[in-house]
């Protein structure tokens, strides 16, 4: 069975982020810089609340909550989960295809919610 994760780190320039992998490594999304360790993990909550109702859908479509997937310039596909205000609260990395970025997306929607965090920040 596969187990999630949060990792909060901080970067050298202060900014605390997240990002949501698998027990194994596989990095499935990570979030933007946050100014705040509480900012931070309030983030790793968000995720944790949308994840589970969010539809799965073409960038431009569906409401929010969502998981919206687009392809990028070189023609690999991405997601980003949108909150129920449409902020962006993760991001993925890319996939050589579209149903290796759903999957992604499932097991967001799926660990997301029952995943501890970690704290690697300084």
């Amino acid at each position: 069975m596969e187990e999630g994760i949060f990792i909060l780190t901080e970067d050298r320039a202060g900014e605390y982020r997240f990002r949501f992998q698998l027990r194994n490594g596989q990095i499935l999304g990570s979030s933007e810089g946050y100014a705040s360790k509480a900012g931070c993990r309030r983030g790793v909550e968000s995720v944790r609340r949308n994840a589970s109702k969010a539809d799965i859908v073409e960038e431009g479509y569906g409401r929010c909550p969502k998981f919206e997937l687009f392809s990028d310039r070189s023609g690999k596909f991405r997601f980003r989960l949108l909150a129920s205000n449409g902020e962006a609260i993760l991001a993925s990395d890319a996939y050589s295809d579209v149903k290796q970025a759903e999957e992604a997306c499932r097991k967001v929607q799926y660990l997301a919610i029952s995943s501890p965090v970690e704290d690697h920040s300084v």
